[in-house]
């Protein structure tokens, strides 16, 4: 089935009118809230936290998709879907980017948070395995051993760098 993407319109009373179809929405089928970013006729993105119970919306069947056992998803569509003024979030309409950036920058933070823990991990069992085994004595594996510092203390800098983005 074709899908559209979700937009928005103001109404005269200052409520807001949402359709279209958000598609592969993880915990769809079983969440109580979701967070939407829409568009308007003059392209500018809002974020919007609606719930569940927001009439106009309508969920799809659960997908069985490979490598998502633990986490339902389903294709959310907006029919209608009528939503007042302090639905937005952020500062009003059109500060939808604002939003997503400022949440998404703490997302790549968790997610470099826990490939960097794997990084050390990593290091720890080859530094064991090379020293019960004498292999730090070849070129190859002090490479490998470098490669992986470098990786580590590059990882340790983007995060600090982000931290400190956050902050501002």
């Amino acid at each position: 089935s074709k899908t559209e993407p979700l937009t928005y319109i103001k109404n005269p009373n200052g409520s807001y009118v949402l359709n279209g179809t958000k598609r592969f929405i993880t915990n769809a089928p079983v969440a109580d809230f979701f967070v939407v970013y829409a568009r308007d006729v003059e392209n500018q993105l809002t974020a919007f936290l609606l719930s569940r119970k927001n009439i106009g919306l309508k969920f799809s069947k659960s997908k069985n998709l490979i490598g998502f056992n633990t986490s339902p998803i389903s294709n959310i569509s907006f029919i209608d879907c009528e939503v007042s003024e302090d639905s937005i979030l952020g500062n009003g309409e059109g500060t939808g980017n604002f939003v997503f950036n400022s949440s998404i920058e703490k997302e790549r933070l968790f997610i470099m948070s826990s490939i960097l823990g794997r990084m050390y991990f990593i290091k720890k069992v080859f530094l064991k395995n090379a020293k019960d085994n004498k292999l730090l004595d070849y070129f190859p594996n002090q490479e490998v051993l470098a490669n992986l510092e470098n990786a580590i203390h590059i990882s340790n800098c983007l995060i600090e760098d982000s931290i400190k983005t956050i902050e501002r």
